[in-house]
C-alpha cells in the first residue's frame, strides 16, 4: 500500500469501510453505497414542557411536503433566539434612551466591540433625534458618525453597519449576537450537538 498522508486513524476507517463493503478488489466499486441516513418519524407526544415555538408536528409521509424542513428552521431560529423579536419595533426615542442606560450602568462591564457599537449607536441615535435645521437623514447621519469614527477613510462600511445596528436594536431590543470567537463545536448549527 502507498504511503498516504491521512491520519492513522483516517486509514483505518477507510481500510474497515472498504472491508465491510466488499469493494476492496475495485477501485472504483461498480455500486455505490448509500450513506443516506433514514427517515425519522415524529410522533405526537406532548412533552413535559411544551415550548410554544414547537407546536410543528410531523408524521412520516411518503410524499415531500416540506414539513421537514419548516421543523428544521423552527428548531435552529429556537436556538439562535430569532423568536425574541419584539411586537411593534422601537422608536429612535426609545433606543437612545436604552444604549444610555446600558452604557451608564458601571456594573456592566462590556467587550471593546460591544461598547463601541452601543457607543456608535448613541451617538448615531442622538444625530437622528435633533430637531430643526440640525436635524439629519439617517444616511447622512449614519455617515456623520462614521467619518467622526474612522480617521483613514470616509466611513461608508461602518456607516451601513450603524445603520443595520440601529434595525436590528430596534426589531430585537439588543445588539446582534457576536459570532466571532469563542467556542466552536462545528461548521454549523446542524452539526452542533449542543443545539439539538
Amino acid at each position: 500500500m502507498a504511503e498516504s498522508s491521512k491520519p492513522l486513524r483516517t486509514q483505518q476507517h477507510h481500510i474497515a469501510l472498504v472491508k465491510k463493503l466488499g469493494v476492496d478488489r475495485h477501485i472504483t466499486p461498480t455500486k455505490v453505497p448509500r450513506f443516506n441516513q433514514p427517515k425519522l418519524p415524529f410522533y405526537n407526544t406532548p412533552p413535559a414542557h411544551q415550548s410554544p415555538a414547537l407546536t410543528l408536528v410531523i408524521t412520516s409521509t411518503d410524499k415531500e411536503d416540506g414539513s421537514e424542513e419548516l421543523l428544521m428552521d423552527e428548531l435552529i431560529s429556537e436556538a439562535c433566539g430569532d423568536n425574541d423579536i419584539l411586537q411593534e419595533p422601537m422608536t429612535v426615542q426609545e433606543v437612545f434612551d436604552q444604549v444610555q442606560v446600558l452604557l451608564s450602568d458601571k456594573k456592566l462591564e462590556y467587550a471593546p466591540r460591544t461598547f463601541f457599537d452601543l457607543s456608535v449607536l448613541k451617538q448615531y441615535t442622538a444625530q437622528m433625534l435633533k430637531k430643526g435645521v440640525y436635524q439629519l437623514d439617517k444616511y447622512i447621519a449614519s455617515k456623520l458618525v462614521a467619518q467622526s469614527n474612522h480617521v483613514e477613510n470616509d466611513g461608508k462600511t461602518l456607516a451601513r453597519r450603524i445603520r443595520a445596528l440601529l434595525h436590528h436594536f430596534q426589531t430585537f431590543g439588543g445588539l446582534p449576537a457576536e459570532t466571532r470567537g469563542g467556542k466552536r463545536k462545528g461548521l454549523s448549527y446542524l452539526d452542533n450537538e449542543d443545539v439539538f
